[in-house]
C-alpha cells in the first residue's frame, strides 16, 4: 500500500491556502485538483501518515486521481511530490513561484486536465490515445457519467451485442478526450451518421470513426447539438446528390444548379427512395444512352402517376354502371335498403299485388 509522508507540519487547527493559488492556479483547474489540493494541504498541518487508499476513500474519487492531481499540482509549482521508499513525499511550497523541478520524477510528463478529471495525458498517451484502466475505475467512471451509460446502450441497441472491455476503454477515451468538446446527446447523431452511411460493422471501428470526426467538428467549433444536427443534415443531402451523380456516370464534376433542382425535387417533394431513383437513372441511360435529368424526371413523374391511379378493386367496381333495368340508377347509390324497396315495387307492378 502506498503511503504520504508530509514533510511541513504545523500542527495548528486551521488551514491556510495561498491567496496566489486561489487567484493564479485554482479558476483554471480541475474541480477534483482542487479538492485534492485542499485536503492535502489540510493533512499537512497534521503530524500523520496517510495511505493514498485512505484519501481516495474520503474524497469519492480513484487512487489513480490523487496521484494525477498531485502529479499536476507538481507540475504547476505548487507543492514537490516525490517517490520515496514506501510511496510518496510531499511538501507544500511557501513560496509556489520559486519549486525547482529538476530533480523531480514527473519533470518529463506533459500533465493536462481533463473534462473528467480521470486521466493523466501524458505525451505517449497523446500519441496512442489510450489509456488502460482497471476494471474498479472502469466501474466508477461509467457510473459516475450519465453520459457514458447512455451512449453505451444507444450503440448496443444499434448492434445487437454487447460492449467488448476493449469497446468500453475506447467509448471512456472518447468522453475524456481533449480534442472533443461534443456532450453525449451531440455525439449520438454522429453514431448515428456514421452507423448508416459508412457501412461500419463493428463497435471498434465505429468508436474510432467517431473520435476522429468528433475531434474535427470540434477544431470548427461545430459543437452544439443543433449545430451539429445542420451540418450532417448537409453531408446527408450532398451525399444523396453524389450517390445519384455517380448512377448517371458523372464523377469528375459537381451539379449543375439544375440538377440540383432535380434531385431535390425527388429527394424531398416526391420523397422517394434512392432505389427509385436509380432505376429511373438505368432506364433513361439505357433508353437514350446519356444522363439526362430531365429524362429521368419525366420517367419518375409517369411513376408517380401511375402509384396514384392505382385503387382497390372495391372502388372501381363501384364506379362502373351497371347495364340493367336499373340502368339509371348508379351502383354506388344502391344501398341495400334502395335494392329491396325497388324490387318490391317492380313485383307490385308486374303482378298487381
Amino acid at each position: 500500500m502506498n503511503f504520504i509522508n508530509f514533510n511541513n507540519q504545523s500542527n495548528t487547527d486551521f488551514t491556510l491556502i495561498s491567496n496566489t493559488f486561489i487567484c493564479e492556479h485554482m479558476p483554471t483547474a480541475n474541480a477534483t485538483f482542487v479538492k485534492v489540493y485542499i485536503y492535502m494541504l489540510m493533512l499537512n498541518e497534521q503530524n500523520i501518515q496517510v495511505s493514498m487508499e485512505e484519501i481516495a476513500n474520503t474524497l469519492d474519487v480513484l487512487e489513480s486521481d490523487v496521484v494525477i492531481a498531485l502529479k499536476f499540482w507538481h507540475k504547476a509549482g505548487v507543492l514537490k511530490f516525490t517517490k520515496a521508499n514506501n510511496g510518496y513525499s510531499l511538501s507544500f511550497i511557501k513560496d509556489i513561484e520559486t519549486i525547482d523541478t529538476e530533480d523531480s520524477m514527473y519533470e518529463n510528463d506533459d500533465l493536462t486536465t481533463s473534462k473528467t478529471g480521470y486521466k493523466n495525458l501524458s505525451a505517449s498517451y497523446q500519441e496512442a490515445n489510450t489509456k488502460n484502466y482497471s476494471s474498479e475505475e472502469t466501474l466508477y467512471i461509467i457510473k459516475k457519467n450519465p453520459d457514458i451509460q447512455n451512449l453505451m446502450s444507444f450503440i448496443e441497441n444499434l448492434y445487437g451485442s454487447s460492449f467488448t472491455p476493449t469497446n468500453v476503454q475506447n467509448l471512456i477515451s472518447l468522453f475524456d478526450d481533449e480534442t472533443n468538446k461534443l456532450d453525449g446527446e451531440t455525439l449520438k447523431l454522429l453514431v448515428t451518421y456514421i452507423f448508416h452511411n459508412k457501412n461500419v460493422k463493428k463497435i471498434v471501428s465505429l468508436l474510432k470513426n467517431v473520435k476522429t470526426f468528433a475531434s474535427t467538428l470540434s477544431e470548427q467549433n461545430i459543437t452544439g447539438y443543433d449545430e451539429v444536427k445542420t451540418y450532417l443534415d448537409q453531408l446527408n443531402k450532398n451525399t444523396n446528390h453524389d450517390l445519384i451523380l455517380k448512377r448517371f456516370g458523372i464523377t469528375e464534376r459537381e451539379a449543375t444548379l439544375s440538377e440540383v433542382s432535380f434531385m431535390d425535387k425527388w429527394l424531398h417533394e416526391y420523397k422517394l427512395s434512392l432505389d427509385s431513383i436509380y432505376e429511373a437513372c438505368d432506364k433513361t441511360m439505357t433508353t437514350i444512352h446519356e444522363s439526362s435529368f430531365p429524362y429521368a424526371d419525366g420517367i419518375l413523374k409517369n411513376t408517380m402517376k401511375k402509384t396514384q391511379d392505382t385503387r382497390p378493386c372495391s372502388t372501381i367496381k363501384s364506379a362502373a354502371k351497371i347495364k340493367n333495368k336499373f340502368a339509371n340508377f348508379g351502383q354506388e347509390s344502391l344501398e341495400y335498403d334502395n335494392v329491396d324497396h325497388l324490387e318490391k315495387e317492380y313485383f307490385l307492378k308486374k303482378y298487381g299485388r
